[in-house]
């Protein structure tokens, strides 16, 4: 897959960010990535509580958060998953969220495999 690196860093970014923001202090934040026939699969996984499964779609959503994020003071506007849903569409690719084995939440990123991962150079 073709990737502009910016936005691949992006979308990585406010992934771990999330993850940090959302799971509990000296919790364990582990990233993984395979290749699973024409994707490439790359995923997050925090400690934290966990999204139910009646809000993992709306949580992509611009400006949405959870009432116990609100009730938590985690701060942030809302728009964090909807930025790295919307960038990873643009590769042609897909995010989900999962359990994650330790309870809290797998994010997950497939994007179209290529025989070498490519990285875009920005513009300059």
């Amino acid at each position: 897959a073709l990737v502009d690196r910016d936005a691949f860093r992006q979308v990585i970014l406010n992934l771990l960010d999330n993850a940090a923001k959302y799971g509990p202090e000296g919790q364990t934040i582990t990233v993984g990535s395979a290749r699973t026939g024409s994707k490439a699969r790359i995923w997050i996984d925090d400690e934290g509580p966990g999204v139910a499964v009646a809000d993992r779609d709306r949580v992509w959503e611009p400006y949405v958060r959870l009432a116990r994020d609100t009730e938590r003071g985690t701060g942030g506007s809302g728009i964090g998953l909807s930025v790295v849903r919307e960038l990873v569409e643009m590769h042609g690719g897909t995010c989900t969220m999962e359990t994650s084995p330790s309870g809290g939440v797998r994010v997950v990123v497939k994007l179209p495999a290529a025989g070498a991962a490519a990285i875009k150079e920005p513009a300059t």
